[in-house]
């Protein structure tokens, strides 16, 4: 049942979006897609789940633990 407010397709079976808008893990999302997975400066949204998730995974410690599942051998080497 959805809750009230919510489309029941927005939450999905992912659940609610993860934010990341605290300016240390921001400036680190960008240093990560850029160094770490080679993303382009001038394409901003290159690589940036894959920072998104090694930020999380790395550094709040409600996912301490967490198992990154990728197809993509190069995003499990981190």
């Amino acid at each position: 049942m959805a809750r009230a407010g919510v489309r029941p397709c927005a939450l999905g079976w992912l659940g609610k979006p993860i934010e990341i808008d605290d300016p240390h893990e921001t400036q680190l999302v960008d240093r990560l897609r850029r160094l770490v997975f080679a993303g382009d400066p001038a394409r901003p949204l290159q690589h940036l789940g894959e920072a998104e998730t090694l930020t999380l995974i790395q550094n709040r410690p409600e996912y301490t633990g967490s198992v990154w599942i990728s197809r993509a051998p190069e995003d499990l080497r981190h």
